[in-house]
């Protein structure tokens, strides 16, 4: 299908060039349940070339009300949730390259499912997935894009490796996040809405979008949603001088 086509209404936003740069980016997008979903369907519409998929879990009914491209009958099946996304991407745009991982990111496998990408985007539910992203992220020179969601509230932050703050900078009690660490737990589940956490991802994937076709993005400014009210308020984060990661690089979370 011709591009000029498929893309005649984003390409006056973007440009020629800025279409290609994305037609030409690589992403990798770190869990595929409510906003990886979400943000993998909006990144494969806006024509990302390659797309990998990383997620260990599978669909099950508790998802559908808010996980993209799933179906009650891949919960059913208990589908893996990256097979889904992958199969989404694919049926909305052929040409894309996807490679879904059915495996958990971990301190092992980080740096090797990561290298080579142009950004990595954070579909996770868990802090401490969020530290290891962080960390990998500065390791590689690799921005990513944090998006978080409980309740009627999200938080998106853009981080771009020494230009600014990192995750670390933004959230540094790392004790507290370790033991909250539980809180997705079925015993523990975040309450959400599907309108909220695609709301969350579609601000985080216009964010990969802009950056990857080259319009400018500011890193380091902190977007907090809270749907409650319908509102969006900017705050700038400041780098901490001494932070163990971006500014040490002292890596607690890789291998």
């Amino acid at each position: 299908m011709d591009d000029s086509k498929r893309f005649s209404r984003q390409i006056p936003l973007l440009g020629s060039d800025g279409m290609k740069r994305i037609r030409e980016s690589s992403v990798a997008i770190i869990g595929c349940g409510a906003l990886g979903s979400a943000q993998a369907e909006m990144l494969s519409r806006a024509g990302v070339g390659h797309i990998k998929v990383i997620d260990k879990d599978v669909v099950e009914i508790s998802n559908i009300h808010r996980t993209h491209m799933a179906s009650e009958e891949d919960a059913r099946s208990s589908t893996p949730k990256s097979l889904v996304c992958k199969r989404g991407i694919k049926e909305i745009d052929s040409s894309i390259r996807v490679d879904a991982f059915i495996e958990e990111f971990s301190p092992s496998n980080a740096e090797k499912l990561l290298n080579g990408v142009d950004l990595i985007v954070d579909g996770t539910d868990n802090m401490l997935s969020r530290y290891l992203i962080n960390e990998a992220s500065i390791k590689l020179g690799i921005p990513w894009i944090y998006a978080g969601i409980y309740s009627w509230y999200g938080s998106v932050m853009l981080i771009k490796p020494n230009e600014g703050p990192c995750f670390r900078c933004l959230m540094p009690d790392l004790e507290g996040a370790i033991r909250g660490a539980g809180r997705g737990s079925r015993e523990n589940f975040i309450p959400s809405l599907g309108s909220v956490t695609t709301l969350v991802s579609s601000i985080s994937s216009t964010i990969a979008i802009r950056l990857l076709s080259g319009l400018r993005v500011e890193g380091g400014v902190l977007y907090a949603i809270d749907a409650s009210n319908m509102s969006i308020e900017a705050i700038r984060v400041e780098r901490n001088p001494r932070c163990p990661t971006c500014v040490m690089h002292k890596y607690q979370f890789l291998k």
